[in-house]
């Protein structure tokens, strides 16, 4: 989801360390719009990194989306209102752990593979509670649709 540059000449570095995704019902129907009856309230969301095994709250007041997250309205390309998300990159591992709380109840598991190299950082799949939703070696976007 976010890319950038280093300041320094000649060090490019690509970052490709986020997702974005629907949220729906079984009906299909958005949770995301505030106009539905059931939607999912985003203030409540909060983000959080696993690392060294501890939850570590992933807020950062410098970032364009502090909370680790955003809410994005319909447009062209999404029909429906989507969240992008970024991935947990605080540790250096292969696979690297982001959680999603909704609620005070309710949280989902997002586990990322990363291939790492000189000036790269690229997730290549992802799972939801250990359900795959996106392999990019097989040609998927890094985008899907998650019901709740």
């Amino acid at each position: 989801m976010s890319s950038c540059s280093s300041d320094e000449p000649n060090q490019q570095v690509n970052i490709e360390a986020g997702t974005g995704f629907y949220v729906v019902n079984e009906l299909g129907e958005d949770l995301l719009n505030p106009n539905h009856s059931n939607s999912i309230d985003f203030g409540k969301i909060k983000i959080y990194y696993l690392i060294n095994g501890k939850e570590v709250d992933a807020y950062n007041a410098n970032s364009d989306a502090p909370k680790g997250i955003s809410l994005e309205p319909p447009n062209d390309k999404y029909s429906k209102y989507h969240l992008n998300l970024g991935f947990n990159i605080e540790e250096n591992d292969e696979i690297t752990y982001t959680i999603v709380q909704w609620d005070e109840q309710n949280r989902d598991i997002f586990k990322v593979k990363f291939n790492k190299g000189e000036g790269y950082l690229l997730a290549v799949k992802c799972w939801v509670d250990e359900k795959l939703v996106w392999n990019v070696n097989n040609g998927d976007e890094r985008f899907f649709t998650l019901e709740k």
